[in-house]
């Protein structure tokens, strides 16, 4: 499948899953597993699973989506898998 750009870049917090969450979640394998933040937005609600982010040169492959509680919906984490390494 081929990407292009879409949309203006997003500022997100980036957070890698550690091991011990990993191994509680019954996902142990040699991927990166890293959830981003992001301020909600029309583009950033008109993302799907089937989209890929790149951050840092890494592509990761989103793996989930949902709102984050706090706030009153003011931001979305997207959780997403890389075999890249950092």
């Amino acid at each position: 499948r081929e990407f292009s750009d879409f949309g203006p870049p997003l500022f997100a917090r980036r957070r890698d899953v550690s091991d011990s969450e990993r191994v509680m979640a019954g996902r142990w394998d040699n991927r990166l597993v890293t959830r981003f933040i992001v301020r909600a937005s029309a583009f950033a609600r008109s993302i799907e699973r089937y989209d890929e982010i790149v951050h840092e040169g890494i592509t990761f492959q989103i793996d989930g989506i949902k709102e984050v509680p706090e706030g009153r919906r003011a931001f979305i984490e997207v959780t997403a898998m890389s075999d890249e390494v950092a």
